[in-house]
């Protein structure tokens, strides 16, 4: 038998889990809408989360109360993602794509950065080419 206390402290993992698996989630649906992903590869990662979440409730309710599955867990889990849902969402995805978008300016740049160096070096030995040519001419 487990404790009132056990059940409340395992019914605020849930919500707190809840929270979490709400949060890679929208990670996830911000990265999708870039539309670097392809339908199955969307199935592949669907497939992942989905048994990566019910690892971690079954890591969680072992740890928290033996891992006995009652009611309250889903309720924990639900209430947990529709917190997060109603109050956090829009801000969370607000906030990864403003990152995403800053880390693909960064990456951009770099890239852009590297040609650049690539066609210098690239104009230089064209130019050390022909004169090196001329030189030649010339002895």
């Amino acid at each position: 038998m487990v404790s009132l206390e056990m059940q409340i402290k395992t019914f605020i993992y849930m919500m707190i889990l809840g929270h979490c698996l709400a949060i890679i989630f929208d990670f996830y649906r911000v990265i999708r809408g870039f539309g670097y992903i392809n339908d199955i590869v969307t199935m592949v990662i669907d497939f992942i989360f989905a048994l990566m979440g019910a690892g971690a409730v079954f890591f969680i309710l072992l740890k928290s109360n033996f891992g006995q599955i009652r009611f309250y867990i889903f309720i924990g889990l639900a209430l947990g993602i529709i917190i997060y849902h109603q109050l956090f969402s829009n801000l969370v995805i607000k906030v990864i794509r403003i990152i995403l978008d800053v880390i693909i300016k960064i990456i951009m740049k770099v890239i852009n950065l590297i040609i650049k160096v690539f066609r210098l070096i690239k104009y230089f030995f064209i130019k050390l080419k022909k004169l090196a040519a001329k030189l030649k001419f010339y002895s």
